[in-house]
């Protein structure tokens, strides 16, 4: 049975049990034909009251799931030194892991993975939810934003707008970029 790994800033916890639901309804309905992992990157201290809270409970939904710890500036204000971290952050997760294919769940941050994934030879598929995309049109992110759909194997978008908003930005990929409503 082929891997899975699933990379996503969002999964349901026993205090937020609908937070990204849409991710854990997707692995749960697919895990009949594919095995999984979930990996949840934290970063360090969102907020000074959490600076070191690692205590973060999620749902027991029967999938393997880890979590890693990385650092990062508030607001994308040094997206190179986010990436930096997450990827070192990544690294023992990913040599480690016997997962075919990665599906990244939103652009930032985890799309700033991509160029490692396949970088390490794995196959990459992106999924843009809209903010996602929407908060990240701006000169300090547009290389990654472009790194991010340039190394993917395939880009799902969630809605037809959306869809036709990556298209038109980026035209060459228009055939490893579809819509998949949720």
């Amino acid at each position: 049975m082929k891997k899975v790994g699933v990379i996503t800033h969002s999964f349901p916890t026993k205090n937020l049990p609908s937070a990204s639901i849409f991710v854990l309804k997707e692995v749960q309905l697919l895990s009949n034909y594919y095995a999984f992992e979930v990996i949840v990157p934290q970063v360090f201290g969102k907020t000074k009251n959490d600076w070191f809270n690692k205590n973060v409970s999620f749902i027991d939904s029967g999938i393997p799931l880890s979590t890693f710890n990385y650092f990062s500036i508030p607001r994308r204000k040094l997206p190179e030194l986010t990436k930096k971290s997450l990827t070192i952050s990544a690294k023992k997760f990913i040599h480690g892991s016997d997962a075919d294919l990665y599906h990244i769940h939103f652009l930032y941050p985890s799309g700033l993975l991509i160029p490692f994934l396949k970088k390490a030879g794995k196959k990459v598929i992106l999924t843009l939810h809209g903010g996602d995309w929407h908060t990240n049109q701006n000169k300090i992110m547009s290389k990654h934003v472009l790194n991010a759909c340039r190394y993917a194997d395939k880009i799902i978008t969630v809605g037809k707008d959306l869809h036709n908003s990556v298209i038109k930005k980026f035209p060459s990929y228009k055939d490893k970029i579809y819509h998949v409503s949720h």
